[in-house]
């Protein structure tokens, strides 16, 4: 059943959930993909000025408006919808902003329009009455009012230990993507910054947001302007980023765990404890797709049990601002038991199931983790069950209970919390 329960999953679009998130056509119009509020923003923290000689133009930040988007799947940036009122007949006017022809409609005897602005990527708005242009509307962030952080790094960039100098009270988001450069098993990493500042842009004026590529730690100096004051700013971005990328990395695990043996119902380890061992790898193919394997070892005297699997890992979608992300999980295990010299050993090929559900972030721990994740049997060849419950990061704690069980009525289970640290990496 679980195999057919991961079949429909994919066969009704869900993993194309996560790729719709790069179809955003603006941030103004089409489908967006809302992200989680880090900086609080108010209407009245932004000012609308209006250049209108010829018509009477009125512009208003709808209040309750603000949103979060992503841009590029990695960079939030605000915007707010804009109310524009123009005392005349709106059949002969429009308004062009980000590349888009906007037609307005009558509302008490005037034209009114409202759109998605952005708040951090600057763009002119542009009046015009059939082909001549009649007003500019440029919306501007005041200078801060509130005690509250200005800069927003994104989650995306947690692991690089990002700094930004240079830019303090002044409104801005950054975020990071991670590409591989070089041959398989020697592959060099280059980290892409995305920034986007409220009120300031580079020289000549062209739109944010704009990319910083990092191939070593050296920083990266920038000179930033605001064209409506005229003021520069010298912006420093710092960032640590690792020698090399690996492919495969391994953790090893440890702890007490009780566990339990019985052989044809009659013979019976009960309610014993010793220390079980952890080995937890996995192989990345790409960024939602790894293979992943697991083996899990306790004994004491002459009674074994060791549970090994092997899984092909992908996800099936991401939600709440990517933060909260789903994997099936397929393969197969091995099984090895032994209850004592007195009795043969059983080894045993299994095919359980599974999925993980992992909240990212968790407890607003920046690269910490909270996995929930499970294995069932399908076809029941053997009375299997395994679920955990994982926190941390590099290093993590682990609650588990792994149960076994064939048609011989031989049965095994293991219960426990394991610590798990980094062993090695390779590729």
């Amino acid at each position: 059943m679980t195999t057919i329960f991961l079949f429909l999953f994919t066969l009704l679009g869900l993993p194309e959930l996560q790729a719709q998130e790069e179809k955003v056509s603006t941030i103004s119009f089409g489908n967006v993909n809302i992200g989680e509020s880090r900086i609080p923003l108010k209407e009245d923290f932004f000012e609308i000025k209006i250049d209108s000689s010829k018509v009477d133009v009125k512009a208003e930040l709808i209040k309750g408006s603000i949103q979060w988007v992503r841009v590029q799947g990695i960079l939030l940036t605000p915007r707010a919808r804009l109310g524009i009122t123009i005392k005349k007949d709106p059949k002969t006017l429009h308004i062009r902003h980000n590349e888009k022809s906007i037609i307005l409609q009558e509302k008490e005897h005037e034209a009114y329009v409202e759109f998605y602005v952005s708040l951090f990527q600057p763009e002119e708005i542009e009046v015009y009455d059939q082909v001549q242009k009649i007003a500019t509307i440029n919306v501007f962030t005041k200078t801060k009012i509130t005690d509250a952080g200005t800069h927003l790094i994104d989650y995306s960039c947690s692991p690089y230990n990002i700094k930004i100098t240079g830019m303090d009270g002044e409104y801005l988001s950054i975020g990071c993507r991670m590409t591989r450069l070089g041959d398989f098993g020697s592959e060099l990493p280059m980290l892409e910054i995305l920034l986007t500042s409220a009120n300031f842009q580079l020289a000549d004026k062209s739109s944010p947001p704009y990319i910083a590529v990092f191939l070593s730690n050296n920083p990266i100096n920038m000179s930033l302007i605001n064209h409506e004051t005229k003021t520069e700013k010298e912006m420093t971005i710092s960032a640590t980023i690792p020698q090399r990328l690996h492919r495969l990395k391994t953790a090893f695990g440890f702890g007490p765990y009780g566990f339990t043996f019985k052989q044809n119902s009659v013979e019976e380890i009960k309610d014993k404890v010793s220390t079980a061992l952890m080995l937890y790898g996995r192989f990345d193919f790409t960024e939602e797709a790894s293979l992943r394997f697991f083996d899990a070892l306790v004994f004491r005297d002459e009674s074994v049990f060791n549970n090994f699997g092997l899984y092909y890992a992908y996800d099936l979608t991401t939600i709440f601002d990517r933060r909260l992300q789903i994997t099936a999980l397929l393969g197969l295990q091995t099984v090895q038991y032994r209850f004592n010299s007195d009795f043969p050993s059983v080894s045993e090929t299994i095919f359980p199931q599974g999925l993980e559900i992992i909240y990212k972030h968790a407890f607003g721990f920046e690269n910490h983790s909270l996995v929930l994740g499970g294995f069932v049997d399908p076809a029941n060849s053997a009375n299997y069950q395994n679920f955990w419950i994982r926190y941390g990061k590099k290093v993590f704690w682990e609650l588990n209970f792994i149960s076994w069980q064939n048609a011989d009525r031989q049965k095994a289970s293991m219960w426990g919390i394991s610590l798990g640290v980094p062993f090695f990496s390779l590729f």
